[in-house]
C-alpha cells in the first residue's frame, strides 16, 4: 500500500516512511500536516491534485498555527506520543473527501451568525480595522471583540488572529 506525506518537513518525510514502511500498510496513508501550509485553500489545493482516491484514509497531525488550530475540532495525532500509538494509528483517519468537505465548510464560514458575516464583510472590504468599525458604526474596541467571539467559534484565540484568518483565507462572496 502506499504513503503520502503533506508536509515541507524532510525530517518528518524520513520518519513517516520509517514508521509506516509500504510493506507493513494495510489500506493507503496519507498524513497531513497542517502547519507546513501557509492557508487552507494550500492544503485544499495539494490534497486535490494529488489526486487522492477514497481509498486512501487521511490522518491529521496535530500543531499550533492557525491552520492547525483550524483542524482542531477533527481528531489529529500529536507527535509527541509513543511511537507504538502512531504505529496502531490511535487517532481517526478520515477520508479525503471528508477533509475537504470540511476545509469548505470553514472557508464558507457557516459556523458565524448573520452579525458575524457583516463584521467579515466590512473587515474585508475596509483596508483598516479603522475604516471597517465607522463602517458598521462601532469603535475599534468593539469590533475586536466582535472579532473575538467569531474567532471562539472558529477556534482561534482571538480576534486579531480572526481578522488575520480572513485577509489570508476568506473572499466575501456576496451571491
Amino acid at each position: 500500500m502506499k504513503l503520502l506525506v503533506f508536509s515541507n518537513n524532510t525530517y518528518l518525510h524520513i520518519a513517516c516512511k520509517a514508521i509506516f514502511p509500504h510493506s507493513t500498510l494495510s489500506q493507503h496513508l496519507a498524513i497531513l500536516d497542517p502547519s507546513s501550509y501557509p492557508s487552507l485553500r494550500a492544503i485544499r489545493t495539494a490534497i486535490v491534485e494529488s489526486e487522492i482516491t477514497q481509498d486512501y484514509r487521511i490522518l491529521i497531525l496535530e500543531g499550533n498555527d492557525l491552520c492547525s488550530r483550524l483542524f482542531s475540532e477533527l481528531s489529529t495525532l500529536s507527535l509527541q506520543e509513543p511511537i507504538n500509538n502512531i504505529k496502531q494509528l490511535t487517532a481517526v483517519i478520515y477520508q479525503p473527501e471528508s477533509v475537504l468537505r470540511y476545509i469548505a465548510q470553514r472557508l464558507s464560514l457557516t459556523k458565524l451568525s448573520r452579525e458575524e458575516l457583516h463584521l467579515t464583510y466590512a473587515i474585508r472590504s475596509e483596508k483598516t480595522i479603522k475604516r471597517a468599525a465607522s463602517k458598521l458604526n462601532i469603535n475599534e474596541k468593539k469590533l475586536y471583540h466582535h472579532a473575538g467571539t467569531a474567532a471562539s467559534r472558529l477556534h482561534l484565540r482571538s480576534g486579531k488572529e480572526f481578522i488575520y484568518f480572513l485577509h489570508k483565507e476568506f473572499i466575501y462572496s456576496t451571491s
